[in-house]
Parts: C-alpha cells; sequence; structure tokens
C-alpha cells in the first residue's frame, strides 16, 4: 500500500495477515482513503497449461486485460517495449486502456477483461470480433 488516510490525517496502520487494521472509534461520515500502486504487470502462463504456453497476459491493479480483433491482429507476438496507460473517454464510455506495439511495431492496444466483446462486429462471421488474455510474447 503507497499511502492510507482517515479523514484526511496520514496514517500507518498495523498490518494484520496482508490486512490494514484500523482500530478506532468509527463515527458517521468518516472517510478512509487509500492509494496503491498500479502498474502494468506481465503474467507470464503456466508452462504445464499447453494452450497457453509461450503467452503472457496483462494486469493492471486488480484487473486482466484484453485484445480483440477489431483493433488489430490478435495472433501477433507482443512487443517487448514499454506499455503505458491510457485514459479513453471515446472507447466504451470511458476506460482504461494499455497501449504498445506489437513485435513488427504496430500498435497494440488492451483493453478491461470486463468491456471485452462491446463493440460493433459484422454479420459475415468471417469478420467477426474475438478476444483472448492470452497473448503471444
Amino acid at each position: 500500500m503507497e499511502s492510507i488516510s482517515v479523514n484526511g490525517e496520514p496514517i500507518e496502520p498495523e498490518i494484520d495477515r496482508g490486512y490494514a487494521a484500523i482500530t478506532r472509534t468509527w463515527e458517521p461520515g468518516d472517510r478512509i482513503e487509500f492509494g496503491i500502486p498500479m502498474e502494468i504487470q506481465r503474467i507470464t502462463a503456466d508452462e504445464r497449461i499447453e494452450e497457453n504456453r509461450g503467452k503472457v497476459s496483462l494486469r493492471y491493479g486488480p484487473l486482466i486485460y484484453n485484445v480483440e480483433s477489431i483493433d488489430q491482429d490478435i495472433e501477433k507476438s507482443l512487443g517487448s517495449g514499454p506499455l503505458t496507460t491510457e485514459w479513453d473517454e471515446d472507447l466504451l464510455e470511458g476506460i482504461v486502456t494499455i497501449k504498445g506495439t506489437w513485435s513488427d511495431g504496430s500498435p497494440f492496444l488492451a483493453i478491461p477483461n470486463y468491456a471485452r466483446m462491446n463493440r460493433a462486429g459484422t454479420e459475415d462471421p468471417e469478420q467477426q470480433v474475438s478476444s483472448i488474455v492470452w497473448i503471444n510474447q
């Protein structure tokens, strides 16, 4: 945890089995605020699962991200370059996206798993939108 405060006053609570234990007499309207570090993480698939071997997924905070065929060719390999987050207020009424490049240098875009498969496809079954979590490395 990066910071925690009660009613705007920073505190350093006791950490008990991974939980911040705040012991006090609580009053109506008391407010707890906390900040946690948010970094994009590349999660490597378990090698024992053949289908996902050599693949990664992306996590930002508590969220897992997807790539969708409506935005790009999802069979490519993810580049090793930096990944960044960006608020896109026009996409699905506002979401945090992850951007970077595929290994061939083309633009890479990932959206939160909860928002997947929510954009219009087409009537042609060959053109339907598909989504994946496990991305080729």
